[in-house]
């Protein structure tokens, strides 16, 4: 709930100054919902399945290198990177599911 909340937020900086400069703690909040989501995703699916979902964590990983690179951009920009890499991490995760398949089906 508190990255949905986050990411609401984040979303809000971007929409009302796409054009500024994100200050520290708004950086924070919209750098913060998705990585927040994406570590608690893959902490719980490893502690509840043994086997974790790498996509979720190396999506983590960029998301702080997206917050250092917000340091140097403006509002929307960052928010568009942060959405790319969430695709990324969407695209990676179907791939994972289908070679999951194709392995338990031969």
């Amino acid at each position: 709930v508190a990255a949905i909340i986050l990411s609401a937020v984040g979303d809000e900086f971007a929409i009302t100054h796409p054009g500024h400069h994100l200050d520290h703690g708004q950086l924070l909040v919209v750098i913060g919902g998705p990585l927040l989501f994406l570590l608690a995703e893959f902490l719980v699916f490893w502690r509840f399945t043994g086997s974790p979902l790498w996509e979720r964590f190396a999506g983590a990983i960029v998301l702080l290198g997206i917050g250092w690179a917000g340091l140097h951009a403006d509002a929307l920009q960052t928010s568009a990177m942060v959405t790319a890499s969430l695709v990324l991490v969407i695209i990676a995760g179907a791939f994972r599911q289908r070679r999951e398949s194709a392995r338990a089906a031969a």
